[in-house]
């Protein structure tokens, strides 16, 4: 009976406390750019960014100060952010329209400006619900099993029309 018991809450427990869907962030190329992108990979690429400059996380897995890391640089492009994280390529916000035609791929997916309401629920079925509950314009999803980060997936006029990375610091 005791073991029941055990076993009852612990199921209950991870209902209770379940994760996001994840979308792996190591599975993400963003207009061709991924995370073992290099910086000259982004100038090849995309050009030269609008923008570059030190974003300044006061916390965070991005702060200096915090982490074990020495530089932190923000490269703005059009409708495209990265940061360049001790030479290191990190994707941070896309945006969809037709005029940049971006496209976020996975192994298993596409999204672009063209992405719908139906496809993101045949994508993410448990996040779509949850979404749908909380009446909001962001579908949250997970960049790792276990992490308190999210990718957000903002909605417009029943599409996707924004991908951005977020930390809750």
């Amino acid at each position: 009976m005791k073991t029941l018991l055990t076993i009852c809450l612990t199921g209950m427990t991870f209902l209770c406390f379940a994760q996001l869907e994840t979308l792996p962030y190591f599975d993400i190329s963003v207009s061709g750019i991924n995370h073992e992108s290099s910086p000259e990979d982004l100038f090849y690429i995309l050009g030269t960014p609008d923008t570059v400059f030190d974003p300044q996380y006061e916390c965070g897995f991005y702060s200096v100060d915090l982490q074990d890391i020495e530089s932190v640089m923000l490269h703005r492009y059009p409708d495209l952010d990265f940061l360049v994280v001790d030479g290191e390529v990190v994707f941070r916000d896309v945006y969809f329209n037709e005029a940049t035609n971006h496209v976020l791929k996975t192994s298993e997916f596409k999204l672009s400006h063209e992405t719908s309401l139906e496809e993101l629920e045949e994508l993410f079925p448990q996040a779509f619900e949850h979404w749908k509950t909380e009446n909001s314009s962001v579908l949250r999803l997970q960049p790792c099993e276990f992490c308190d980060d999210e990718i957000w997936l903002h909605m417009k006029d029943d599409h996707i029309w924004r991908v951005q990375f977020w930390d809750p610091c």
